[in-house]
């Protein structure tokens, strides 16, 4: 992501995935990505949108692209 110049923090912690939310929400998150064991042995990531609580299972390789897209939507 930074390597496309996106804006982004990361949380590797022992916390659950909601403590983890709940702190993406405090730090102001529009979206959120999701990798975990399952989603790393199938090549996809799980994008969050925090307002509207949608979630997106994409394939890694389309990640930047649709988060490019995702901030123009955003921006509008």
């Amino acid at each position: 992501l930074r390597s496309a110049n996106i804006s982004s923090d990361a949380h590797l912690g022992k916390d659950s995935l909601k403590n983890q939310l709940a702190i993406a929400d405090k730090l102001g998150a529009s979206i959120v990505l999701i990798l975990g064991q399952k989603e790393m042995v199938e090549k996809r990531i799980l994008i969050r949108n925090m307002k509207t609580g949608h979630q997106d299972l994409i394939k890694i390789e389309k990640l930047i692209p649709k988060v490019k897209t995702l901030i123009k939507k955003k921006k509008k």
